[in-house]
Order: structure tokens, then C-alpha cells, then sequence
């Protein structure tokens, strides 16, 4: 058995990296601790409860545990007067306890029955749910036993610190103490002069002095021990010991990088933060930079993009902050360069480290290839020019070429690609591009990049001989393009335009505020621009290519109005170009959908889908008649019911017509059900993970979990939609609320018009309804 001198000897000989890995499995059955679903006979009505007299009250499904502070005096407990909320597609709730409402402490459970019904209506049906209520004191809880020290140093408990804890929290004396868990290993371990402490095992008084705690020699921060503590009467309290190491100054391994002569070199935030792991023990919250010698190089944030920055020595960077900084060697420099940084973990702890950055001179065998493009231009490759490179070096034909893949700040290399949407595969390191493959690769630049980067590779002739060889690739920047404006209207009606979208437009495509737009003007068989527009024959002008619709002055674009051709329903793109404050272009469309206007502002086919759901109407007849969704029986819809999460993927499934090999399903989800199919293909294509295997098929699902469901299913479709960022999300006000993991889903969603929110709102926590839903899959059917 090791001895804590074996410990303390060999934890100050070597040094231990820790690795903290979080799994995150994104579900909504998981986000919410209540969840209502169908059960035998009745459903989980009660969301929380409370008294007067409750410390707290827990619900797991139909058990209720009601905990009483440890002073309570009644062996008894009363439970009328407690409070309670509901789910609120309940009605009509009511409570009784058919036993009597007195509950024994720490006795057997009360009954309590919950009738409610679904509508308010005086002879509504009603159902029952029947809870069992079980009511306990809790444990006293002692004040925390506090100790500090050096990193590295041993403590020594105090006995004396364990009999007060008792006395003052349960009285009479203390008897012994247990550990019900021991700390982590990445922090140290207890020991009973030379044995380790066993978790469960008790202490008596006279051992408790004898016990101390070890750390690692590198652990330096704040933890808890938690214990039992039990009086000579056998009373119980619980209590924690909080320990407090205080850093020693240390210093980090060398990261290090290296580069060409002329080619920039990108930082990886995982190697800082493995960095800070292995010196302090802790999480890389941020790094502040000493910057290089000018004529060495200079460090970049968000190098070659419109937000490019020089590094200042004064700014933080913090984790995510670190993939985005680039080092540029000075134009024709070689050697090595050492920048020097200091680093804080997420305890505020400072350690210090550099990175070593080797810069040397780029000989291949072969010519360098050159390129150029526009930064919104994808360039394709031509096999000729590696086949000449291949003779030229080796006197032979190409067999095949082995890529090293740069960092994806400057654009991504993608085969057999059409569009943003329609490609092959992303180019890889391990694979064999042959000459006939050449002509097929395309390497599209990131948004915003420009420059100039190099691309190598290893060719290998038809005799398998090798020769290393470089694609040198420009980009040069391009008029940017602004993402689509999309606007509905119904046939035979106007639309004004909102000069803030155009606005937003010229933010988001050149970062700064619009000044004017010039229109190109649509097909007359489609409709025509007017400006102040208010009838066939009451208008000031016709929209003309040449003139300027100001954003904050006369002309203004928010008095241009589209007039659809009588009758016309499909679909118009308006093309402009629009220049910022400071003179910049930028081009963008107004794609404007014309739908037919019904015959009424209610459904067709749903009696219960009136002129109050009008704005859902066209789009649940629209989907009815695709076969996508499907009433609820008796004509009727029910659009104002949340969906649950099997309804969910059914109707995802539908609308995108999702197939796969099945490869299994999840535990709960029956294979008579009628959304077995859809769940099980959406786990194999990866959109739906669950839980432990589980999907929780009857449960509500949020909206912002059903927008990553969403965006992950119009992945797996091909249909790539522009990333969203949190940028996009500014105008809504609860956009703080939204889960971490659901934030770009939700942005990415709001940028394409597929979500728009209510009232600057996006209630990313509710419950996603049957209406929602179906204007959400309308709009992702008309996605082109």
C-alpha cells in the first residue's frame, strides 16, 4: 500500500497534466425537470410547490418529498396550506388528500389526488393523477472547517474544529466522523498518518487529529471535502472542509510552431490551454502577449479578414480568442522567433510561458504553382499545372498528390464543388488526389479573407517516386455580398421596404452603416418599384435604375414600394447595389415571395385554424396538402398545442425527406409507434442523439432545441446555410437566455428569416407549438 511519504516524494518528481473532458448531449427532454407526458390514467400536472414551513420540495414524476428543517418539533406535519403551479395546458386544478392531510415524519407516504381538466367549460371532462407525498426533516449542516496553504504544503486537521462543528450544530460531544466521498486525485489524497483514509469508514476522536491531506504538488485553488459527523447520542450533521492552495509562481513548456519563410502561422487556443493544465492545474481563461521584435514579425487578431487587428499588449485574449491570432513573419525573414506571454487560468491564477515560432526557408523540388481569386470567388484547380510541376521536377508523369491542408482562416478546399450547398468532400491530408481528380478540386475563401498563403503538397510520379512541391494562392478583395432580404406578401397587395434591413445588410456585409441603395429593376411580368405608393393611380414616381434611395435623407428607401403584376404569385428577386457612409459597394437581392391569397384568412381543411391563426393558416393548408403534417381527428388541428418531440421528427422527417439505414433506435421509443421510423432514421443520419439512449419521444421540446435539430437535419440535407453569430441575434431582447449550445443554431436560423421572433422576443425556452412548427417547415421547404 503506498504511504504518504511514497506519495509526497513522487508527486514532487514528476509533474501531472490533467484532462477535463465535458460531454454535452444537446435534448430538451433533458432541459427541463418536469416533463409531462402521458401515464396510465392521468398526467403530471404539478409543476413546483411550496409552504410556509417547507425548507424545500422536490417532485420527481408523481413523488413529492417535503423536507423540514432539522429543528422542526411535531412528529407530525399538516399539509394543508401548501401551493402549488401547474402546467398550463391544465384547467380547473383541485387537490384533496382522500387519507387525511397529516403526514408522520419520516413515516409512510400521503395520497393526494390532482383533478383538472384541459378546457374551463363547466361540464368539461376531468381526469385525475394521484401523488404520493412523503415528508422528512432534513440533516443540520455545520459551518464550513476552513484551511489554507502554500501550494505543495501538507495540512494537518484540528480536532478541536470537529468538536465545535458538533457542539454547535446537534449538541452532547462528538463521537466520530465519516467520509462519505474522498476529493480527486488531481488534487491530493487523505492520510491517517501513513494509510490512506477509506471513503464510508469512521474516525473516532482520537484518529481525527491524525489525519491530513496531501496535494499534488502542481494543485493550487479552492475545493471542499464533504463528511458526517455523528454526536455521542447518534445524532447525525453533515459539513464540509474547504481547502485554499496559494499559487507559486510557475513556468509553462514552450509551445512551439513552425513556418516558411513569408507564411503566416496560426495559433491553437488547445495548445495554451493544454499549457495551463499542466502548470497550474486549471482551465486557460485568457493570455496577455509581450509583443515580437517588428523586425521579425507581427501578431494579428483575425488576420487577412475586415476585422483584421494588430495584437496590443494590453488586451486580453481569452480562450476563444486564441485560433483567430496569426503570426506574420517579416517579408524575407528566417530564424526563430520567441514571444512571450503570461497566462491566467479560471481561478485568476498567473503562470508564464512563450511560444517559439521557427521560420526557414521554403525549397521544393517542383516550381511553384500560382493562383489568384476574388475573396468571393472560388478557384478551381488545373491538373496541367501539377503534371508540367511534375515533369519539370522529376522527369516522369503524375501518379497522385498528398495535400497539406493550411488553417482553415484562409478558406476551406472542397471536391467536386457547385455550390455552397453542393460539393464532394472537404480535401483531406491522408488521401490520394490522381491527375484525373485535379481538375475536380476547388478551394473557396473564408468570408472576408485576403491575402496571400501557401498551399504544400508531395507529389509522386509514375515511377512512385516523391517530390514536394507549392501552390502559392492570392486572394484579392471583392465587392462583398449582403445576406438576401426575404419579404412575403399575397397576391394583388403592396409591400413597402424597411430601410433597416437594407441597413443591416451593409453592417453585416462592410461594418458600417448604409448611405444609398441603387435598385436593377425586376421583370414587369413579375411587378414594379414605385416610390410613395399608395394606389394604381396615386404615386409620386416610377423606381429608376440610376437613382439613389437614401438611408437618411431624400429620397428615401423606405418610401420604395414593390407592386406585384395582377395575379402573380411565385417568386421576385430584386438585385441592388448599396454603399456605406464611406463610399464602399456592396451588392445584395430582395427576394420577395408572392403567395396566393386565400379564400379566406382561415384554414381550408381545419375548423379550428380560424382568422386568429391567420398568419399560420396558408402555411398548415400548405404542408396539409404535402402530406407533412396531419390533424388531430374531427377536422381540428389543435395549433395552439406544444408539440411533443416524436410529433417533432415525424413531421421534420416528412418535410425533408429524411432516409437512412436504420442502425437502431432509442429505449423508449416503441416500434409499433408511429414516429419509430423518424426517430430512428434521424439517429443514425446523427440529428437526434438523446440521453443515455433515451429520447423521451412524449415530451415537449423547447424552441431553441428544436432549432438545433433543425440546423443539424438541413446539414445532414446539404442544405448549408450561411453560420450564424451572436451578432445576429442583437435585436432580440432575451437573447441572453439562450443555451450556449444553442446559440449559433438559433443565429444561423434567424439569419436565413426561418425564425423572426415576436416582438424583439425569441422565447428560446418555450415550448415550441404545432402553428410554430408549421411556419418553420414552410420556410425551410421554400429554402432554394
Amino acid at each position: 500500500m503506498e504511504n504518504k511519504r511514497e506519495f509526497y516524494v513522487k508527486r514532487k518528481s514528476k509533474k501531472f497534466i490533467s484532462i477535463f473532458l465535458t460531454l454535452l448531449f444537446i435534448t430538451s427532454a433533458f432541459t427541463s425537470h418536469n416533463l409531462v407526458y402521458a401515464e396510465d390514467n392521468g398526467e403530471l400536472v404539478i409543476k413546483s410547490m411550496n409552504h410556509s414551513e417547507a425548507k424545500r420540495i422536490e417532485i420527481d414524476g408523481t413523488k413529492i418529498t417535503i423536507t423540514l428543517s432539522f429543528g422542526y418539533k411535531s412528529e407530525t406535519f399538516k399539509l394543508e396550506g401548501i401551493q402549488y403551479t401547474y402546467e398550463p395546458k391544465f384547467r380547473s386544478i383541485e387537490i384533496s388528500f382522500p387519507s387525511g392531510d397529516e403526514a408522520e415524519i419520516d413515516g409512510p407516504s400521503v395520497i393526494m389526488d390532482v383533478s383538472y381538466s384541459y378546457i374551463k367549460e363547466k361540464d368539461a371532462p376531468r381526469y385525475s393523477t394521484q401523488y404520493y407525498v412523503y415528508v422528512k426533516k432534513d440533516n443540520p449542516v455545520a459551518e464550513n472547517i476552513k484551511y489554507a496553504a502554500l501550494q505543495g504544503e501538507i495540512i494537518n486537521f484540528n480536532l478541536n474544529d470537529f468538536v465545535n462543528a458538533s457542539s454547535k450544530t446537534v449538541g452532547g460531544t462528538l463521537d466520530y466522523i465519516v467520509f462519505p466521498s474522498l476529493p480527486s486525485s488531481e488534487r491530493g489524497k487523505l492520510y491517517l498518518d501513513d494509510t490512506l483514509v477509506v471513503k464510508g469508514k469512521g474516525y473516532n476522536r482520537r484518529n481525527i487529529s491524525k489525519i491530513s491531506f496531501v496535494p499534488y504538488e502542481e494543485y493550487f485553488g479552492t475545493f471542499t471535502i464533504s463528511y458526517e459527523g455523528y454526536n455521542e447520542d447518534g445524532y447525525l450533521f453533515t459539513g464540509k472542509i474547504e481547502i485554499t492552495y496559494i499559487e507559486d509562481s510557475v513556468d509553462a513548456d514552450i509551445i512551439k510552431y513552425s513556418t516558411y519563410e513569408n507564411m503566416p502561422v496560426n495559433f491553437v487556443a488547445g495548445d495554451f490551454n493544454s499549457e495551463c493544465k499542466a502548470t497550474t492545474g486549471r482551465t486557460l481563461d485568457y493570455v496577455k502577449f509581450t509583443l515580437p521584435p517588428k523586425s521579425r514579425g507581427m501578431l494579428y487578431y483575425n488576420y487577412g479578414s475586415t476585422n483584421e487587428s494588430k495584437v496590443s499588449e494590453n488586451e486580453k485574449y481569452y480562450r476563444r480568442d486564441l485560433d483567430n491570432i496569426t503570426f506574420v513573419p517579416y517579408e524575407g525573414y528566417r530564424g526563430s522567433v520567441t514571444i512571450s506571454y503570461v497566462g491566467y487560468n479560471d481561478r485568476k491564477g498567473s503562470y508564464t510561458g512563450e511560444v517559439e515560432i521557427s521560420v526557414s526557408r521554403l525549397n521544393t523540388d517542383a516550381a511553384t504553382i500560382i493562383y489568384k481569386t476574388g475573396s468571393y470567388t472560388p478557384l478551381k484547380f488545373d491538373s496541367d499545372d501539377f503534371i508540367d510541376a511534375c515533369w519539370d521536377a522529376t522527369g516522369r508523369g503524375l501518379d497522385y498528390i498528398k495535400f497539406t491542408i493550411p488553417s482553415s482562416v484562409y478558406g476551406t478546399f472542397y471536391t467536386d464543388y457547385r455550390s455552397a450547398s453542393r460539393y464532394g468532400t472537404k480535401v483531406s491530408n491522408s488521401t490520394k488526389y490522381y491527375e484525373s481528380d485535379l481538375d475536380e478540386i476547388t478551394f473557396v475563401p473564408s468570408a472576408n479573407y485576403s491575402g496571400t498563403f501557401t498551399l504544400l503538397y508531395t507529389g509522386y510520379n509514375s515511377r512512385g517516386k516523391s517530390y514536394t512541391g507549392a501552390v502559392k494562392i492570392t486572394v484579392n478583395k471583392e465587392v462583398p455580398v449582403a445576406d438576401v432580404i426575404k419579404l412575403s406578401i399575397k397576391e394583388n397587395t403592396f409591400i413597402s421596404f424597411d430601410d433597416e434591413d437594407f441597413n443591416k445588410a451593409s453592417k453585416n456585409a462592410t461594418g458600417e452603416k448604409l448611405d444609398y441603395v441603387k435598385f436593377n429593376l425586376p421583370p414587369s411580368k413579375h411587378g414594379k418599384l414605385y416610390y410613395k405608393y399608395t394606389s394604381p393611380n396615386k404615386f409620386d414616381s416610377a423606381v429608376t435604375e440610376s437613382k439613389k434611395y437614401y438611408y437618411d435623407t431624400s429620397p428615401y428607401l423606405l418610401n420604395v414600394v414593390f407592386v406585384p403584376y395582377k395575379n402573380y404569385t411565385g417568386k421576385v428577386e430584386i438585385y441592388y447595389t448599396g454603399f456605406n457612409i464611406k463610399g464602399n459597394s456592396f451588392t445584395g437581392k430582395v427576394r420577395i415571395e408572392v403567395v396566393p391569397a386565400p379564400k379566406s384568412e382561415s384554414s381550408e381543411y381545419f375548423k379550428d385554424v380560424t382568422k386568429n391563426y391567420g398568419w399560420c393558416a396558408h402555411h398548415i393548408d400548405y404542408l396539409f396538402k404535402k402530406g407533412i403534417v396531419s390533424g388531430t381527428g374531427n377536422n381540428r388541428y389543435n395549433p395552439e398545442l406544444n408539440m411533443i418531440r416524436g410529433d417533432f421528427m415525424l413531421m421534420l422527417h416528412r418535410a425533408l425527406g429524411l432516409d437512412a439505414k436504420i442502425l437502431g433506435n432509442f429505449r423508449d421509443v416503441p416500434k409499433d409507434s408511429y414516429y419509430y421510423k423518424a426517430i430512428a432514421t434521424a439517429k443514425s443520419l446523427g440529428i437526434a442523439k438523446g440521453y443515455n439512449d433515451f429520447f423521451m419521444p412524449k415530451a415537449g421540446i423547447t424552441r431553441e432545441d428544436a432549432m438545433v435539430l433543425v440546423d443539424r437535419a438541413l446539414k445532414i440535407q446539404g442544405k448549408r446555410l450561411t453560420a450564424g453569430k451572436e451578432s445576429d441575434l442583437k435585436d432580440f431582447k432575451d437573447r441572453d437566455s439562450i443555451s450556449d449550445y444553442a446559440v449559433t443554431s438559433v443565429a444561423t436560423l434567424v439569419k436565413a428569416g426561418i425564425i423572426q421572433g415576436n416582438n424583439s422576443y425569441l422565447n428560446p425556452k418555450s415550448y415550441i407549438s404545432r402553428a410554430e412548427m408549421a411556419v418553420i417547415l414552410y420556410r425551410i421547404i421554400e429554402l432554394e
